[in-house]
Formats: structure tokens, sequence, C-alpha cells
């Protein structure tokens, strides 16, 4: 899969995913890699291309809880980009993977307030709250 086939940046002119592509790196991981910890700066936006990711926290006995199982194609954890906060919860690969991962704050200023890019960027957030909600409701 290639960036311009990601639903968000299907319809960016060339221009744009040229300017898109001079600020994102693809990068391939592997099934257990640690994308990110809880505490950590969120500068990246993370681009999951193929592959799929567990973000879990720890209990207040060291168990592993997982929060949310993401498949590809999708962002992760791009909440704690939108919010300029540090990541809430630990992010680590499932499978072999691989990601694009996009200077937010450049993304932010070129691209986020583009009308055909703030919609699909909301839609990817009330997913995840969706997710998240489904979890609560799983484990009260």
């Amino acid at each position: 899969m290639k960036i311009s086939d990601f639903y968000l940046f299907n319809e960016l002119s060339e221009a744009e995913l040229e300017k898109l592509e001079s600020i994102s790196r693809k990068e391939k991981y592997y099934k257990d890699n640690i994308l990110f910890y809880k505490g950590s700066e969120s500068t990246k936006l993370h681009l999951l291309l193929s592959g799929i990711a567990r973000i879990y926290k720890h209990d207040e006995r060291g168990n592993e809880i997982t929060i949310h199982t993401i498949t590809a194609p999708s962002f992760i954890a791009e909440v704690a980009n939108f919010n300029s906060m540090p990541y809430p919860a630990n992010c680590s690969l499932e499978t072999d993977s691989e990601l694009v991962l996009i200077d937010y704050k450049k993304f932010e200023e070129e691209f986020l307030y583009q009308p055909k890019i703030v919609m699909q960027f909301i839609k990817s957030l009330s997913n995840k709250i969706r997710g998240l909600e489904s979890f609560i409701s799983n484990n009260i």
C-alpha cells in the first residue's frame, strides 16, 4: 500500500502528495516492536499501512490491559497528536508491519485544516471513541 492509497489522502493532488511525502518516511517494524510508550512525546502521526498494532496499559499489578487493537490501514494514537499531549498508553506491533511516520506539526500546518482532510480525520477520531466505548462497556 502507498500513502496515496490511504482513504484520507486519495483525493490529494500530485503536488500535495509530493509535499506529504516530503514530511513523511516509511518504515518497517517487526512483531513485538514497541512503537511508543505511555508518556512519550507525540511528534509523529503514525499511519499503519499493513499489520496489526495493540494499544495497552498496565494495571496496578503490572498486568497488560489491551485497550484497542488496530488493523491496517489506520492511524495510531492520532488523538495524542491532535491534543498536543504525550501518548496516554503504550503501543506494540502484533505482526510485522509497515508504517508511515508523518511530521505532525508540518502535517497540521499544511494539511489538517483542509475540509476534505479534516472531515476524514474527525471520522478516524470518532472511530477510536467508539472503540474505547466498546472497551469500557465490555470491562464494566
